[in-house]
């Protein structure tokens, strides 16, 4: 089993509206870290190409895996990279796509993760900034098909049905995702308003919103971890974590004092991945990370909803996280 090997070292991560940005620089030939950067913005199956049932399988090893064939006319991009960032970005409906660009370019995102962005704002943005593009059909893991989508400064080469694989200079591959799950029943809310009332009916409640929802994703996740393929999942998961709603926040009269095992975060880390923002800082009380909302009321509940999360070879090491927007 074979890890893709890139010539980078810092991995760092902003994390504040919808906007989540990956940067690596090198450091040596034999050894590298990631600085993932995890912003978040509010102004803003693999079933044919990679997986057969449930099988390990690897699409830079198996030779029966062959890229979809697509002409561009961008010039390709093969000199040596010494650094990559990659962004997770919710834009909102109502944000024009001048504002999406510019956000975008000042950012310096080599690949975004795109939510609540048309088919029609995606392409547009691809063809501004000169980036390949790829908006998503309605599946689990996003609200429709005018809603999630991808855009890479690198070669699209593969396509699933919430993630693509991008294949940075040297031929060195990654797998990036970009999920947006129900919103509603929002279960912070129904704890302030009274409708829940315990952590197991908050549990039960997000279950049956979204684990259908992100279960699939999550079987296409796992069998890129088998195969040794670096993986990127980013989004707008409208559920807090069960890193922040911890008995030691609640012990501090952080939300609503009431620890919570929520399960969309719980699945996606037994699958191996890492919450960056919280490897980053761990600390839940001191770092709560807050990504929703900037929309300032005093019954309004503030909570870290977005996320990015990466399973990385074990000499990849996350540097430092930053919060913006």
């Amino acid at each position: 089993m074979k890890y893709i090997r890139l010539n980078l070292n810092h991995f760092i991560a902003i994390l504040s509206m919808v906007l989540v940005v990956i940067s690596l620089q090198a450091k040596t030939p034999e050894g590298f870290t990631w600085n993932e950067i995890q912003a978040v913005n509010y102004v803003g199956e693999m079933e044919q190409t990679l997986i057969r049932t449930h099988d390990v399988y690897n699409p830079i090893t198996d030779n029966s895996w062959s890229r979809e064939n697509e002409q561009s006319e961008k010039s390709e991009k093969t000199e040596e990279i010494n650094e990559i960032s990659i962004m997770s970005f919710n834009v909102l409906y109502n944000t024009s796509t001048e504002s999406t660009i510019k956000t975008i370019t000042e950012t310096g995102a080599d690949i975004v993760g795109l939510q609540e962005a048309s088919a029609g704002r995606i392409r547009s943005a691809g063809e501004s900034l000169d980036f390949y593009s790829h908006s998503f059909d309605k599946t689990s893991g996003n609200m429709n098909e005018n809603d999630t989508g991808i855009l890479s400064r690198y070669p699209i080469i593969s396509k699933m049905d919430d993630g693509v694989l991008i294949e940075l200079p040297g031929e060195k591959i990654i797998a990036v995702f970009s999920v947006h799950l129900s919103p509603y029943p929002y279960q912070p809310y129904d704890i302030r308003d009274g409708k829940i009332t315990t952590p197991e009916q908050a549990v039960h409640s997000a279950k049956r919103t979204r684990m259908p929802e992100i279960n699939p994703v999550l079987a296409v996740i796992d069998s890129l971890i088998n195969a040794g393929v670096p993986v990127f999942l980013t989004g707008d998961f409208n559920e807090p974590s069960h890193l922040d709603w911890t008995e030691k926040a609640a012990e501090n009269e952080m939300h609503f004092s009431m620890a919570v095992e929520w399960p969309v975060s719980k699945a996606v880390v037994e699958t191996g991945m890492e919450d960056a923002y919280r490897v980053a800082r761990p600390d839940e009380v001191a770092k709560n990370g807050i990504t929703w909302t900037t929309n300032r009321s005093a019954n309004e509940v503030y909570d870290r909803i977005d996320f990015v999360y990466h399973a990385m070879p074990s000499n990849w090491k996350l540097d430092s996280v930053k919060r913006v927007g």
